[in-house]
């Protein structure tokens, strides 16, 4: 296929990839959603795959990879359970544009991961690999497992990181060019380098 444009009041993909070589946009409407069961894959050339709107909503352990080269990817609300999984991979951007609740989630190397509302995986850790933007206030939660930000935190929003006993690592400066409104770490252990509040860095 060249380019898939679905809209519905609610759609399902089971089991297989759907592969194009232009882009992917899937819109569920308001409070539709956009069902996945078992191993799912949405595939590009180096396009856009989008998610505008509905939830994407894998069913128990369904796992979805999302890949798209260059392209740029974006997920609306996602609603999984613990045994879900959602695979980020691409080297271009990264959007979540409202909550994620998903067992598993992870990502390749993207150039930049935006982040507009909360993300909790209810299995595993989760890393960052690229520099995050807050568009949105958000708290991120694992639970009692490793969260990672190998590189730069900015946006001019609340981050509130949650971790219970797991690890949490900041690798690069959060707020090195613009300043985070409030940044809060709860767990047990902790590992920071610079973190910049209001230009200024501790």
């Amino acid at each position: 296929l060249n380019t898939t444009n679905t809209t519905a009041s609610a759609m399902t993909f089971g089991g297989t990839t759907y592969t194009t070589t232009g882009s992917q946009s899937y819109t569920a409407g308001a409070g539709g959603l956009i069902n996945t069961s078992g191993t799912v894959g949405f595939t590009t050339t180096d396009n856009p795959i989008t998610f505008a709107t509905g939830t994407l909503t894998p069913a128990a352990a369904s796992v979805v990879s999302l890949t798209a080269g260059l392209g740029a990817i974006s997920v609306g609300p996602v609603n999984g359970g613990a045994t879900t999984t959602l695979h980020f991979i691409n080297t271009g951007t990264v959007t979540t544009t409202s909550t994620v609740t998903i067992g598993t989630l992870d990502f390749t190397t993207p150039s930049g991961i935006s982040i507009a509302n909360d993300i909790t995986t209810l299995t595993s850790g989760l890393t960052f690999p690229s520099a995050v933007t807050l568009t949105g206030n958000a708290i991120i939660t694992t639970p009692n497992q490793p969260l990672v930000f190998s590189n730069t935190i900015n946006g001019a929003r609340t981050l509130s990181l949650q971790a219970g006993s797991g690890l949490i690592t900041l690798s690069g400066n959060a707020g090195n060019s613009t300043p985070l409104t409030s940044l809060t770490l709860n767990t047990t252990n902790t590992t920071a380098s610079a973190m910049t509040f209001g230009g200024t860095t501790y």
